[in-house]
C-alpha cells in the first residue's frame, strides 16, 4: 500500500506530464495526444502515456498568461487502462497543465487583482479565474462538446465512471494548473453531488486562489483536497496583493503539506534564478515527496 507522500509523488508527476505534453506540440494551438512508451517525448513524461491511459477529452482555455489570448490546450481528461501507483483500471484523471516559463508566470502573478464572481463566495484571483472561466470541454479531436467545462464534463465523467465501475475522479495540477484545478474541482463537486462519485483534487506549487472567505467556503463545500507546497518556492506566496489566502488543512480529508526549506532531498541553489526554477519544478517536488520514485529521479532537471 502506498504512503501518502508516495501517492503525492505520482500525482505531481501526472500534473508535470500535462506540461511535458505541451512541450511536444508543434504549435501552441494544436490538440495534444498521449505519447507512446517509445516516443522521444518520454524524456519529459512519466505516466500520461498511451499504454496507461486512454484520452477521453481535452480542456482548452483562452490563455492570457503565456500565449496572450490564443485558445490553447490546458488539460487532459483520461481513463486508466493499466493499473499502477494509486490508479486502478477505470479510474478517471483530469490533469491540468501549468505555465511553461516560471519567470514569466511570476511577472503576471504579481499583477493579479482580486475580483467577485457570481455564485462564488469571497474574492478570486482575476488572472487565474479569467483563464478558468474560458475553459471548454472538447472531445479527443478538439471538437467542442461544451463551452462550460464542468457542466459539459460532469455527465461524461458520470457515464464513464459507471461503465468502468469506479468512483474515483482525480484532478491534478501544478503551478497555474493547481489554481485552475482548484476551481474545476470545486465545480465538479457541485455538478456531481449525490452521484456517489468522489472528486479527489491534488494541487502542487499552488498559488493563492482567493480571499480568506473563499478559502473557508472552499473547505466547507469541497469534501476532499490535498495540497503540497515547497517552502522555498515563490509561487505559493503569490499573488501578493491582499486579500489572498492558501487553502487550509484540517482533518483527514483536507491535507495541506508544506515541504520544509531544509528538506534533505531539496534541490541545491547554484544561483538565484536557477534556485527559483528548481524550487518550482514538478519532478523536484516529486523527488522531495518520495525520493524512492524512479521517475522523479529520472525527470528532475540537473542542478
Amino acid at each position: 500500500m502506498l504512503t501518502e507522500f508516495q501517492t503525492y509523488a505520482y500525482m505531481v508527476l501526472c500534473a508535470g506530464d500535462a506540461d511535458g505534453i505541451w512541450h511536444g506540440l508543434a504549435n501552441p494551438g494544436d490538440n495534444p495526444s498521449l505519447p507512446a512508451p517509445d516516443s522521444p517525448l518520454m524524456a519529459q513524461v512519466a505516466y500520461l502515456t498511451s499504454d496507461k491511459f486512454s484520452l477521453l477529452g481535452i480542456l482548452r482555455c483562452d490563455d492570457v498568461i503565456i500565449s496572450k489570448g490564443l485558445n490553447v490546450y490546458y488539460g487532459l481528461v483520461l481513463q486508466c487502462t493499466e493499473a499502477f501507483g494509486p490508479f486502478v483500471v477505470g479510474d478517471l484523471l483530469v490533469a491540468v497543465r501549468g505555465t511553461m516559463d516560471a519567470l514569466e508566470w511570476l511577472n503576471d502573478a504579481l499583477a493579479e487583482i482580486p475580483k467577485t464572481v457570481p455564485g462564488v463566495i469571497g474574492l478570486v484571483s482575476s488572472g487565474f479565474w479569467d483563464i478558468y472561466d474560458s475553459m471548454t470541454f472538447n472531445d479527443p479531436t478538439g471538437a467542442l462538446v461544451g463551452d462550460n467545462a464542468p457542466v459539459a464534463l460532469a455527465p461524461k465523467l458520470r457515464a464513464w465512471a459507471g461503465q468502468a465501475k469506479t468512483s474515483n475522479i482525480y484532478v491534478v495540477g501544478h503551478s497555474l494548473g493547481a489554481a485552475l484545478a482548484t476551481y474545476l474541482a470545486r465545480d465538479l463537486v457541485k455538478q456531481l453531488q449525490g452521484t456517489g462519485l468522489t472528486v479527489r483534487p491534488y494541487m502542487f506549487a499552488s498559488p493563492r486562489t482567493g480571499s480568506p472567505d473563499f478559502v473557508s467556503n472552499y473547505q466547507a463545500t469541497t469534501p476532499i483536497y490535498s495540497v503540497a507546497n515547497y517552502a522555498r518556492d515563490l509561487v505559493p506566496n503569490l499573488p501578493t496583493m491582499p486579500p489572498t489566502a492558501t487553502l487550509r488543512g484540517g482533518g483527514p480529508t483536507h491535507d495541506v503539506h508544506l515541504i520544509p526549506a531544509k528538506d534533505p532531498n531539496a534541490p541545491p541553489a547554484p544561483n538565484p534564478l536557477r534556485a527559483i526554477e528548481l524550487a518550482h519544478n514538478p519532478a523536484w517536488y516529486a523527488f522531495m515527496l518520495d525520493p524512492t520514485n524512479p521517475d522523479a529521479a529520472r525527470l528532475k532537471p540537473p542542478n
